[in-house]
Parts: C-alpha cells; structure tokens; sequence
C-alpha cells in the first residue's frame, strides 16, 4: 500500500470512528434513551439492539485476527515463500478477514447508531467489498501468485 492510501484509510476510520462515538454519545444523553440506566453491563446487554451489535462486533473482531494469526504463522515458514495461504479460516472463504470487517464494523455502527445506521455501514461495507475490494485483491494475488492463486480460486472461490 502506498502513503497516499495509507493516510487515506486512516483518515476514514477515524471520521467513521468520530460519527459512531458522536451516535453513541448522543444516544446515552437523550432525553428518551434506549439504553437503561443503570451502572451494570448486564443491564445494558439486556438492550438486544446492544446484545446483537456487541456480538457482531466481537465475532468480527474474533474471526478476523484469528485469521490473520493464522495466515502469519503460514507466512513465517519459508517452504510457504510465494504460495497464497487458503489454510485454516481462509479455507472458508478467500476474503474471510475483510468478510469479518464488515461484520465487526457493522456491529459498532449496531451498537452505536441503530438498525438504520447498522444497515447503512453493512450495505456500505459489503458493495465496497464485492464491488471494489475483491476485483483489487484479486488482481493483486493474480500478480503476486500467478498460476497459485489461479488454482486456489477454483478451489475456495473468490469470496
């Protein structure tokens, strides 16, 4: 990745971070808030809006540093130099990490937002996804793994 992409990533996570705290924020000091008021987790987990959107996000988090562990312990080994790694989570799917972004984004904006702005991040992320992020990635493995990555596709797919 160049710098330009580089800062161009990290400045829109942190204006999509800033609109979901702001949501947060402005959720728990609304006259009519949704979340109970009480000092326990529990109590606030017993929101399921909450329940489903800290489950999301958890489960994304989850899969996607599991599988880039896992991609990184496969990287590591030499006699893996210029092979993709299609092992463990990747096996599911070839984007699994960026399939587990999506899911841990969307529960953040769940959490944070609603169902509305919940179902806006997800369409976002997903088209951005199927729509710019696999033709990328899978011109970059077609140029990096050449006749490797070929025969992955066929057997895990492109998602």
């Amino acid at each position: 990745m160049d710098v330009g992409s580089g800062i161009a990533v990290a400045c829109f996570n942190t204006v999509f971070n800033t609109v979901n705290t702001l949501l947060s924020l402005w959720t728990l000091t609304s006259l009519a808030a949704s979340v109970p008021n009480s000092n326990s987790l529990l109590d606030t987990l017993s929101v399921p809006l909450i329940a489903v959107g800290v489950g999301a996000y958890s489960l994304g988090l989850l899969l996607e540093a599991i599988s880039e562990f896992q991609r990184k312990t496969f990287k590591q080994d030499p006699k893996n130099q210029g092979k993709p790694y299609g092992g463990g989570l990747f096996s599911l799917a070839t984007n699994i990490n960026y399939g587990a972004y999506t899911i841990w984004r969307t529960g953040y904006a769940l959490t944070c937002g609603g169902i509305a702005f919940g179902a806006m991040t997800f369409t976002f992320f997903f088209h951005d996804f199927a729509s710019r992020g696999v033709p990328v990635l899978d011109q970059y493995m077609s140029e990096r793994y050449g006749d490797a990555n070929e025969r992955s596709k066929t057997v895990f797919g492109t998602l």
